[in-house]
């Protein structure tokens, strides 16, 4: 599943519940499609930024469309 649709398909999940506006590591790698592992060396090297509330680790989901967006190859540019 791209991210794209991963994405939809969360807004359709969520459809009758309020709108997520952070998420959990796991959750987070699998919107953008890369396992937990990678996403958290991404938090790590300041990627994605994120916070932490006590043991818990949030990412704003507004944060992980702005890393996709900036990764995103547009043409002419570089990978």
């Amino acid at each position: 599943m791209n991210q794209h649709n991963t994405f939809q398909s969360l807004n359709q999940q969520q459809q009758s519940k309020p709108e997520l506006i952070s998420v959990r590591p796991a959750q987070a790698a699998e919107m953008i499609g890369v396992s937990e592992r990678t996403l958290r060396e991404l938090l790590r090297q300041g990627e994605i930024p994120h916070a932490k509330l006590d043991r818990a680790v949030l990412i704003l989901v507004s944060d992980l469309r702005a890393f996709i967006e900036r990764k995103t190859q547009h043409e002419g540019g570089e990978a």
